[in-house]
This record gives C-alpha cells, structure tokens and sequence, in this order.
C-alpha cells in the first residue's frame, strides 16, 4: 500500500504515530549503526546546515517491512549539546533522498515521503 509518511521535524524528537507507525528513540527502535543502508551518502538527507540528518535504515527483521528512517538532530534535553535519534520502521520501501521538502516559519521544516507498506 502506497503512503506518504510526512514528518515535522519541529515534533520530531517526541513520540508519536504516523500511518499506525511509531516515531520513537533509536534505541527502543532497534536501530543503530548497524541499520543505516550504505553507502551511507547516498542514503541520508542533510538538512540545517548539517545538524539534522535523516538515514535510510533496515533492521533486517521481519523481512516484510524491516525499512524504515532514523533522524538525528540535536537533543534539546542535553545540557552539553549533545543529539538525539528518532526512528520510524516498518515499512516495505521508504527512501529520505526522495522527501519533498516545504518550509513553514510557524512550523518549520515538513519532509514528505513516499513510502509502501505491507498489507497485513
């Protein structure tokens, strides 16, 4: 099934729910390192002067939607600066390089994304 998975980068380090699909942190994700697809140029989108990224990711696991996106921006919780990484998984195909791009001063920046999902 065809979807457009849109993310407001502004709420983007909050959970949340997108098309029955969770935004949440990394690590509660399952995604780490080890997940983002290389080369890993060709395979994230670099945006407000290199202090968010977002990464094209697979988990591997469950093979029918083990794709998915992980965003690294910074934390703004941290004291020392330091970043923090959301990540949304569960689909069949989805490709940040592919993100339509709007800007709302009031909201910021909104990624739209086209995606595909498993009929389950």
């Amino acid at each position: 099934m065809r979807q457009i998975f849109v993310l407001l980068l502004a709420f983007a380090a909050a959970p949340a729910v997108a098309f029955g699909h969770e935004v949440k942190p990394c690590e509660a994700a399952g995604v780490d390192l080890r997940s983002l697809i290389g080369p890993v140029a060709k395979n994230s989108l670099v945006l407000y002067d290199g202090k968010v990224t977002l990464y094209n990711v697979d988990t591997i696991e469950p093979a029918c939607c083990s794709g998915g996106i992980a965003v690294v921006l910074p934390d703004v919780k941290d004291e020392l600066g330091g970043n923090a990484c959301m990540a949304s998984i569960g689909y069949t195909n989805i490709d940040v390089t592919k993100a339509k791009r709007s800007y709302d001063p009031a909201k910021g920046m909104l990624l739209e994304l086209p995606t595909q999902t498993a009929n389950r």
